[in-house]
């Protein structure tokens, strides 16, 4: 059986990339501070006639935001994000099988702030029991708001944006929030998987492809 990436996973993996990945320079902290496990509902649009997906989103934070995992329970695949590396993991649960990749801000959409991007803070709110500053965040293709915690936790954000001629609109909002330490084998393959090799994955619309 080939490895498959859901369409909801990809939307909602660039939305947290964006807030959550992206430097600030001077502005709120981004990545988290602490360790933390963050449930979100999450929902989004590839393109304005497109049917609006939704689904759940648990991401895992170690201390100081360096690493995360993505996951959207019921479904066979997550993502482990090492920034000090500029790394990503994606493991395939049926294929017993992971790839890695680099991080390129240049190539993928949301891991970077254009040039002329701009946070601005207009107000607070509180989602899920907790505080946060809401910021405009207006850029050449992208616009939205995201709610951020003093600590660098994105509790809220949405947006629409514009990559390689496809708009897009997404939004996250976060429903449980615990705060702690995570268990060190969250960020790393499970044992016993072996790595597939990138070459022979083709990546496409539909996502991960065996030739």
């Amino acid at each position: 059986m080939r490895p498959m990436i859901p369409p909801t996973l990809p939307i909602a993996a660039v939305l947290l990339a964006w807030f959550g990945l992206a430097p600030a320079r001077a502005q709120p902290l981004i990545r988290p501070a602490h360790g933390v496990s963050v449930e979100y509902r999450a929902e989004g649009r590839q393109d304005g006639s497109g049917p609006r997906q939704s689904g759940v989103i648990r991401v895992f934070w170690t201390d100081h935001g360096q690493m995360a995992r993505v996951e959207m329970p019921g479904l066979p695949i997550f993502g482990i994000i090492d920034i000090p590396r500029d790394r990503m993991t994606v493991v395939f649960a049926q294929e017993r099988g992971f790839v890695r990749m680099p991080l390129d801000p240049a190539h993928i959409p949301g891991l970077a702030v254009p040039p002329g991007t701009t946070m601005t803070r207009i107000g607070s709110d509180a989602v899920a029991g907790l505080g946060c500053a809401v910021w405009r965040v207006e850029g050449p293709r992208d616009h939205g708001t995201a709610c951020i915690t003093r600590d660098g936790l994105v509790l809220r954000a949405e947006g629409r944006g514009r990559a390689e001629g496809v708009a897009g609109s997404g939004r996250i909002e976060a429903v449980k929030v615990r705060y702690g330490p995570q268990p060190p084998a969250l960020f790393v393959p499970p044992a016993g998987f072996r790595e597939i090799d990138l070459p022979h994955i083709g990546f496409g619309p539909s996502g991960p492809r065996h030739p």
